[in-house]
C-alpha cells in the first residue's frame, strides 16, 4: 500500500469534485459474454462461480482505479485488493466469504473451496468493516438483472468498489452475464468500469 501524493494526482479536480457528494457511487450494468468461462468450467468441471469470481479478481488487480481508496482527506493504493462475497447456508442466511487474490487458477480454487465450506458450516456473519483492502461483491444467480442498487456506508467513508454477477442466460450461440459496477467517483470513471467488462469478457485460461 502507498500513499497517492494528491497534489500532484492527475484525478487531483475530479476527487476534490466528487468528494463534495452526498452520493459520489456511480453505477454501470452490462451483460458480459461469458461463453469462453462457461466453457472452460464445464470442461474441466469447475465451479462456474469459483471461476467466475477468480475472474472478477484477476481483472479487478489489474486496473488501479479499483484498488484506490480513500482514508479521511488521503488516497492509498493497494498493491493486491481480495474478495469479500456472500456465501449461501442452507437454512438461507449468508455469512460473507473472503477470497484471496492469487495469479492462478490452481492456487485459487481450493482457497475458494475452503472459504466456502468454512462459511457454510458457520453461524456468523463475519462483517469487516474496518478493513478496504478489498472489493464488496455479491451474486444473484436467480435473477438476469438490468439495474442494481448496492448497499453502501457513506456516513462512514465507503470508498469500496462493488461488483455484483447476475445470472447466465443464453443467447444465440453464446451465454452471457449481467454485471454490475459500482465506484466512487472521487477515484473512478465509467471509463475504468469500461475497462473492467472488457477485460473480465476476455477470459484466458492460466
Amino acid at each position: 500500500m502507498k500513499k497517492i501524493d494528491i497534489e500532484q494526482w492527475p484525478r487531483k479536480e475530479h476527487f476534490l469534485n466528487f468528494m463534495a457528494f452526498e452520493d459520489p457511487f456511480f453505477n454501470i450494468c452490462a451483460d458480459v459474454k461469458v461463453t469462453g468461462l462457461k466453457q472452460h468450467a464445464e470442461k474441466n468441471n469447475l465451479s462456474f462461480f469459483i471461476l467466475s469470481y477468480f475472474q472478477v479478481l484477476r481483472v479487478v488487480n489489474q486496473i488501479d482505479a479499483f484498488k484506490y481508496r480513500i482514508r479521511g482527506k488521503e488516497v492509498v493504493l493497494h498493491e493486491k485488493i481480495r474478495g469479500s462475497c456472500p456465501v449461501m447456508r442452507p437454512d438461507h442466511t449468508f455469512g460473507y466469504g473472503y477470497f484471496d487474490h492469487f495469479d492462478t487458477l490452481g492456487d485459487f480454487e481450493p482457497h475458494a473451496k475452503e472459504v466456502i465450506r468454512s462459511v457454510k458450516n458457520g453461524k456468523h456473519l463475519h462483517p469487516k468493516f474496518d478493513e478496504d483492502d478489498m472489493i464488496h461483491s455479491s451474486v444473484i444467480p436467480w435473477v438476469s438483472f438490468r439495474s442494481i442498487e448496492h448497499a453502501k456506508r457513506l456516513n462512514k467513508g465507503d470508498s469500496i468498489p462493488k461488483i455484483v454477477l447476475g445470472k447466465v442466460y443464453p443467447k444465440g450461440d453464446d451465454h452471457y452475464m449481467p454485471v454490475s459496477v459500482s465506484g466512487h467517483h472521487a477515484l473512478m470513471d465509467g471509463l475504468h468500469a469500461g475497462m473492467f467488462f472488457e477485460q473480465y469478457e476476455s477470459f484466458r485460461p492460466i
